[in-house]
Order: C-alpha cells, then structure tokens, then sequence
C-alpha cells in the first residue's frame, strides 16, 4: 500500500491519519495535526500521473515522460 500523507515539516510519509491525532489547524494546502509527540503538516499525496499533468513539455528525468526500457531477452 502506498502512503497518503506526507508531512510537509518533516517529510515522513503516513498510511493514515492516526486516530490519537489531533487537529491543530487547517488550511488549504494541509492540516497541522500533533500526535506521538510530534507536529506534522498533512497533504494528500498525488499519483505519478496526477503530477504529470502539470508540465506541457517532455522533462529530462520524468518517468512518465522517459519509461524506462525493459532489455528484451533472446
């Protein structure tokens, strides 16, 4: 299962939002939540895909844009 939150103070990446967390504030780009000791500002992360939305042109180093080729065996 791929995380779903990534919190943008200390770039760990969440599973789910624990259920001793508690909402400090929110805004729109996350929501600050304390648990575990700790202060972390949540966001959803996005797919692959839904980044490559964002740039019009082929980027050098895009997996998207370059897949990777697989050898082909003989």
């Amino acid at each position: 299962m791929s995380p779903m939150y990534k919190c943008r103070i200390c770039s760990k990446e969440f599973n789910e939002i624990p259920p001793d967390a508690i909402e400090i504030a929110a805004k729109r780009r996350g929501t600050l939540y304390q648990f575990g000791g700790e202060v972390h500002d949540l966001s959803r992360m996005r797919s692959k895909s839904a980044d490559h939305r964002w740039h019009r042109n082929l980027v050098f180093g895009c997996e998207l844009c370059f897949p990777m080729s697989t050898p082909v065996k003989k």
